[in-house]
């Protein structure tokens, strides 16, 4: 079975970006392969001042199939000349292909150290007796922001924080590792079946009182 990765979302009406090869044992990992007919996209800062290559800034796309407007919604998301701010971080390595690295809105600032959800959930999830796993960012006395995770074990696991914790030096940059777990049934979930981060966040708040 062939297995292709596909990004895009509500506003682009289709996918923006398609992996033309088997995902599974490709040498790009993790990419979300190029823009399909007809799409451009470009990294850049909030201006729209291109990104250099391999270095992770916001995705912006612009192509026929981009929704023009949000309906009763003044927005800058969408530029005057098409280019659509999709609020995902990312970069294009050397050969072109396209890398999304998370969401800009869920990315922790620890004391100017950016962390990133996703190199994070990656770790714990390639913990031999975790499940499933999701990070947020949650509030830090001495670092403004740092980051937290919610794990669910497999059935027979019997780790604690600091197993985890342990697990992941080496692996993770100091800085990176999640200075609260908490253990779940469940990752919390949108209704469109999304990670909801704010109920994570709302899971720590919970704990602390």
């Amino acid at each position: 079975m062939k297995l292709q990765n596909v990004y895009g979302m509500t506003e682009t009406s289709s996918p923006g970006t398609v992996f033309p090869y088997d995902a599974a044992t490709s040498i790009y990992p993790g990419s979300e392969g190029k823009p399909v007919p007809g799409m451009e996209i470009k990294i850049a800062d909030e201006e729209g001042n291109e990104a250099p290559e391999g270095t992770v800034g916001l995705v912006f796309l612009r192509g026929a199939n981009i929704c023009e407007y949000y309906y009763h919604l003044d927005t800058p998301l969408i530029t005057k000349d098409g280019w659509l701010n999709t609020g995902d971080m990312g970069y294009i390595n050397e050969d072109s292909y396209v890398f999304i690295v998370d969401r800009k809105k869920d990315m922790i600032n620890r004391g100017g150290e950016k962390i990133w959800c996703t190199d994070v959930e990656d770790e714990l999830m390639a913990i031999e007796g975790v499940r499933d796993a999701a990070v947020a960012g949650i509030p830090d006395a001495v670092y403004g922001e740092a980051a937290a995770a919610v794990v669910v074990l497999e059935e027979q696991a019997h780790l604690t924080q600091e197993d985890i914790k342990e697990r992941l030096k080496g692996r993770l940059a100091r800085y990176k590792i999640p200075e609260q777990i908490l253990f779940v049934e469940a990752v919390p979930k949108t209704p469109g079946l999304k990670t909801d981060k704010r109920r994570i966040k709302e899971l720590f708040a919970e704990k602390q009182m």
